[in-house]
């Protein structure tokens, strides 16, 4: 009878670890269900475990100026880099920020790349390019490639760093991406000293 009852013992203690591990991990998956913090609760950005796969993306129209936020890049002082704000796309499909970068040399001549930043990766893909005031042409076999924090590319690491990313997901949704871009303390100039 006394090992019956030890028996029944180890059972209801069993079954009772078994339930609050359960609950438990209900309550990880929950808070991780608000990857952003933005109150909504959906699920948003990279689910481990899940095969990625990437979403097809269509080539946006071309940048117009007064949709241009200014893009710093100290470490390229003579180009003149630019975001259009009307491009942008954080993609919780994915994994994947889309943009439209201009980058504008020392001589005035615009250049400009559609791109992703896949945040679990540190990896870029570039879709399309043009110069200012042409339609984009596509690059369909743009390829994955680690992001280079050298040269005139060096503005994918600050995308990556300061606004797309951090620790494999994204840092906010569109909108908040967008204003982070736009008061950028570096990029807000009415900021200094109002």
């Amino acid at each position: 009878m006394k090992n019956l009852w030890a028996n029944k013992s180890l059972v209801a203690l069993f079954i009772f670890f078994l339930l609050t591990s359960q609950f438990a991990s209900a309550r990880v998956e929950e808070r991780n269900d608000d990857v952003l913090g933005d109150g909504t609760g959906e699920v948003f950005g990279f689910v481990p475990g899940k095969k990625w796969q990437e979403i097809i993306v269509s080539l946006p129209a071309s940048p117009k100026e007064p949709d241009l936020i200014p893009l710093l890049v100290y470490e390229n002082p003579t180009y003149k880099y630019y975001i259009d704000s009307l491009s942008l796309n954080v993609s919780g499909e994915d994994n994947i920020v889309h943009y439209t970068i201009v980058i504008e040399s020392p001589s005035g001549v615009r250049n400009i790349f559609n791109e992703g930043i896949r945040c679990d990766t540190r990896s870029y893909r570039q879709y399309g390019f043009a110069l200012w005031g042409k339609p984009f042409s596509p690059i369909d076999e743009g390829q994955w490639q680690p992001i280079s924090s050298r040269g005139v590319t060096k503005f994918r690491t600050n995308l990556y760093e300061y606004f797309f990313c951090e620790s494999d997901i994204f840092k906010g949704n569109t909108d908040q991406v967008r204003e982070s871009l736009r008061y950028a303390p570096d990029n807000n100039e009415a900021g200094e000293d109002d």
